[in-house]
């Protein structure tokens, strides 16, 4: 593992996710549309999230001069980001789809799948996080793939794969929630502990 890669925290986390292998034209013709700017709407409603969030300190310093426009363009901000967020899952078919057991850091994910992957394979990853919804599509190489009958029998393989082609906004959003997921497992931790007397 390089260095650049050990500096993601990896958390273990539930989200709603699809995938599919790709072939080697299908992915290249992937590639080209991105490059030529044609629109994705999963890719649109990540890049809205990063939006939302640089508006939120703007909201914060409308605040301070007129507290009742700072109120109404935060809610306004929100109602948007809902509706965005409902807009990808609906069109991905995320919406609709069981939460599935993870590991993932912004530079990688593992999981239990169905069937095998040959290892060098590239798959198409749409991920919905949760609390927040956003909707994350990326692609992958899978580094890993091995039976592990020990777990769901449903999905008996063991599947790693590095995220090779993801946006930097979609790899912010990522760290982002993976800190907090991280807070709020320390904050978890902290209170089951016993109180000293």
């Amino acid at each position: 593992m390089s260095k650049d890669r050990r500096r993601y925290f990896r958390i273990d986390d539930e989200v709603s996710m699809k995938y599919r292998c790709l072939t080697k034209n299908e992915f290249v013709q992937i590639l080209r549309e991105s490059q030529a700017g044609f629109p994705d709407k999963i890719a649109l409603s990540s890049t809205f999230a990063s939006t939302s969030n640089q508006m939120k300190h703007l909201i914060e310093n409308v605040r301070h001069r007129d507290a009742d426009l700072s109120t109404c363009l935060k809610h306004i901000n929100e109602k948007l980001d809902v509706l965005v967020r409902l807009l990808a899952a609906n069109e991905q078919g995320l919406s609709d789809r069981p939460s599935h057991a993870v590991s993932l850091s912004a530079s990688g994910i593992a999981f239990r799948g169905e069937s095998e992957i040959p290892v060098g394979s590239i798959l198409e990853i749409k991920l919905m996080l949760f609390p927040s919804f956003v909707s994350i599509l990326t692609y992958g190489t899978v580094v890993h793939c091995q039976r592990d009958d020990d777990g769901e029998p449903d999905f008996p393989y063991r599947v790693s794969a590095d995220f090779s082609h993801i946006q930097e906004e979609d790899r912010e959003l990522m760290v982002k929630h993976v800190l907090q997921k991280q807070a709020q497992m320390l904050r978890e931790a902290n209170q089951s502990l016993p109180n000293p007397k």
